[in-house]
């Protein structure tokens, strides 16, 4: 539902448009006590709730509604409490008790990080590039004088009074370092979100976009990232396949948002809505049931009325989303069967703002910033470069129409930030606001 964490994992917890349940904005935004998260609706229905991921994720906020419905919370920012988990889930089954277990991993996600093994995707080697998690986190004096330089300009750029003595206080404590250990140790403790953008910018200051051997380099690696993820599932998955566990079992593999390298102009996500970063996997495992693909689009918000249409559980009322399991016992190649809304919303107004519908032939962005209309064939041009909205009015008013139709009720208006957000921080907690 749109190529940022935040508004799209609320829309699977909730089949709703980012739009109607308002988790646009990290930091401000809390779920309405009124939505109903997958989580409690299967907690209602007796089912035991497990998370098992990241507890200090702004992207995930475990006070403003991301909690609501587990039962228990597991920490786990790699993947290591997978296990326990799991563990949690084979023994309620053997109890015969009912368990929802939701596993989350950043593990396919920037920075690259493969680690110094055999790549199997490329041959090529950049020694600037970091392939370890303790190199993109070196604290260098090159890095210590970069901080330090960013919050000199923090301290400039400041529109409020809190925040000018926000980022002094921090300038202050590095530059007042007796070491660069010391200086090291106090940056370490601040928030991630005053981290970020200094380890994101320092990773891909040592990539040349304009280099495609480097961009297919980086995409290598993510690549990578991938097979690992791919081997731990695999291993998860074997642990599920016992016939106790197997024969009672929906399993649903899926991600929030993709990745782009350079096929618009930018790598990550977060940017924009095309397919690079709004199309991702779904993968379901139902028991007693044969491999199909289904090709026509679905949306996340459609994960949630699927598993409840799946466990025999009624649907929620609030549901924007339709069970896709009938495309399994049907016509998996039904045309058009949804439109798939992208909405990308943010309160500032140089970023992008893009509102976008998809059906199975063609996809429509609406820039609300720029006024900048594009349409793209999917059948000819799957990766969207040549705009055709000029040569096919008639699609574009259609598909516009949906977009008006479904994100236009009921949409919420972002808050006002807190005063010691200048609006450069603003900027970068929205462009490349990951914790």
């Amino acid at each position: 539902q749109s190529s940022f964490t935040l508004a799209s994992t609320f829309s699977i917890m909730t089949s709703l448009y980012p739009s109607h349940h308002g988790m646009k904005t990290v930091f401000l935004d809390t779920l309405p006590d009124n939505v109903l998260t997958l989580a409690q609706a299967l907690k209602n229905n007796n089912y035991n709730t497990f998370f098992v991921g990241p507890t200090q994720d702004n992207q995930l906020p475990l006070d403003k509604g991301f909690e609501r419905g587990f039962d228990e919370i597991i920490q786990s920012e790699d993947g290591s409490g997978w296990q326990e988990g799991v563990d949690r889930m084979n023994k309620n089954t053997s109890l015969n008790k009912k368990t929802f277990l939701v596993l989350h991993t950043y593990a396919v996600h920037d920075p690259y990080v493969t680690g110094y093994t055999k790549h199997p995707y490329t041959s090529d080697n950049y020694p600037d590039i970091a392939l370890t998690s303790d190199e993109y986190f070196a604290f260098t004096d090159d890095f210590y004088k970069m901080a330090l330089k960013e919050f000199q300009e923090r301290i400039a750029a400041s529109d409020t009074p809190e925040s000018k003595q926000y980022n002094r206080e921090i300038y202050q404590n590095l530059i007042g370092a007796k070491t660069l250990k010391d200086a090291e140790t106090y940056f370490v403790s601040l928030p991630e979100y005053e981290k970020y953008s200094l380890y994101f910018n320092r990773y891909f200051a040592h990539i040349d976009k304009n280099d495609p051997k480097q961009v297919a380099y980086i995409r290598a690696l993510y690549d990578e990232r991938i097979k690992q993820l791919d081997e731990r599932m695999s291993g998860l998955l074997r642990l599920l396949s016992t016939q106790e566990v197997s024969r009672k079992t929906m399993v649903v593999i899926t991600a929030d948002h993709g990745e782009e390298f350079m096929e618009h102009g930018n790598f990550v996500h977060g940017i924009n809505a095309y397919n690079t970063v709004t199309t991702v996997p779904l993968i379901v495992m139902l028991p007693d049931r044969k491999k199909i693909t289904i090709t026509s689009p679905v949306q996340n918000i459609d994960i949630f009325p699927s598993i409840l249409d799946a466990l025999g559980i009624p649907p929620s009322k609030q549901a924007e989303g339709k069970s896709f399991i009938p495309l399994a016992g049907g016509n998996p190649n039904i045309a058009d069967w949804i439109n798939v809304l992208i909405h990308k919303d943010c309160p500032i107004k140089e970023f992008k703002n893009i509102r976008a519908a998809r059906c199975a032939d063609w996809g429509l962005y609406e820039n609300t910033d720029t006024g900048v209309t594009e349409l793209y064939d999917l059948r000819a041009d799957p990766g969207e470069l040549i705009n055709v909205a000029d040569k096919h009015t008639d699609i574009v008013t259609r598909l516009r129409n949906v977009i008006h139709q479904k994100l236009d009720t009921g949409a919420k208006n972002p808050p006002a930030f807190p005063p010691w957000l200048d609006e450069k921080k603003r900027k970068k907690i929205i462009n490349e606001g990951y914790f």
